[in-house]
């Protein structure tokens, strides 16, 4: 590899690695979902063989295995969709042409990229994902020669599409790590040959293995659901004495608190019992679940609004996988407010880190 294509490829690492320490700073105020985010990646891609023709010229070029590196600005719904803009660099060296000897040169793309992905759910922190994407290619031919004598110093601007799958892997409410395929193609590109001034034409086609990490930025705050307003009193006529009531169904409905530690919005093993224990309980009773997410008061009340809000997804998700139907259950959170045992700012405290669940 020239010292060129080095330093393209040092240029290229360091700077998405700035924006990336620069990004992170104040992350990690902020939820994941839904979320705008940063992605930041490195990876190796390989150029398929392609055709170069024009004029006297007909040749095949094979590439060398090369980098690639990228930066993307994203939305994440909570619904599983992304949409992201996304700025990429590839490069490779001319391995070989085709009834040739001595080729040399490199092949540099730069791309801008408009993605629409989707988040595969239910798999909990692990997310396989899906999508494509629209633009345009930068691509440049860089000394490649000999090409009927002569050697290609030019570069043609063209629309380009590429399809994605991967996996991503939440470390928390502010990172996750990604892993993906990308295949990225383009219309036909034409170059000026140096000597002889005619043009060529030549395909483009990459593969890409591509790996890196997401950085929640913001995340808007969700608004609490609103109780249903209290129904007026009715006045009625005092009933007659009741019969001797006949002996029934167990008359207690039990209602559960499930505790977090500080920060987190995984379940405990303790919890995990108690949340079964919940499910058994909706499966006697046959009524209506409530759960309500809460915090404590260390941390930002933003931040705290969407933990909450995480835990009773959490709940709510086991409970599902549990056997509870989920249209019998509604969530609501209200992050610092409704604390159990009230406490000053900034202190932590065990009995508010919760999640009620409540039989209706």
């Amino acid at each position: 590899m020239k010292v060129r294509h080095w330093l393209f490829t040092l240029r290229l690492i360091t700077a998405i690695s700035v924006i990336g320490l620069v990004a992170a700073l104040p992350a990690a105020a902020y939820e994941r979902t839904p979320a705008l985010y940063m992605a930041l990646g490195v990876g190796a891609n390989i150029m398929s063989d392609a055709d170069i023709d024009g004029g006297a010229i007909g040749t095949k070029a094979d590439y060398d295995t090369g980098l690639a590196g990228a930066i993307a600005l994203g939305f994440k719904r909570s619904d599983g969709f992304r949409s992201e803009f996304e700025i990429t660099g590839r490069s490779n060296d001319v391995g070989s042409l085709q009834g040739m000897s001595g080729a040399s040169g490199d092949v540099d793309a730069f791309t801008a990229m408009g993605n629409i992905l989707y988040d595969f759910q239910g798999f909990g922190k692990i997310k396989p994902y899906l999508g494509g994407g629209i633009g345009l290619a930068r691509v440049r031919f860089d000394g490649v020669r000999p090409v009927g004598g002569g050697q290609i110093n030019d570069h043609d601007l063209a629309f380009a599409y590429q399809g994605i799958a991967g996996l991503s892997y939440a470390i928390n409410n502010t990172f996750e790590v990604f892993g993906d395929y990308r295949y990225l193609g383009t219309s036909d590109l034409d170059f000026q040959e140096a000597v002889s001034g005619s043009t060529v034409s030549a395909d483009y086609g990459n593969h890409t293995l591509m790996g890196g990490i997401r950085i929640a930025l913001y995340s808007p705050a969700q608004p609490m659901a609103k109780p249903a307003p209290a129904p007026e009193p009715v006045r009625v006529a005092a009933p007659a004495p009741p019969p001797a009531p006949e002996p029934g169904p167990e008359p207690v409905v039990k209602n559960f608190i499930v505790f977090f530690d500080w920060d987190k919005s995984e379940l405990t093993a303790t919890a995990a019992q108690i949340v079964d224990a919940a499910s058994q309980e909706s499966e006697r009773v046959k009524l209506h679940i409530r759960l309500t997410g809460h915090a404590d008061r260390s941390g930002a009340d933003g931040y705290n609004m969407g933990l909450s809000k995480n835990r009773a997804e959490t709940v709510r998700e086991e409970m599902i996988r549990l056997g509870v139907a989920g249209d019998d259950i509604a969530i609501a959170w209200k992050g610092e407010r409704g604390l159990l045992v009230p406490t000053p700012d900034n202190i932590r405290e065990p009995q508010n880190r919760r999640v009620e669940i409540v039989f209706e």
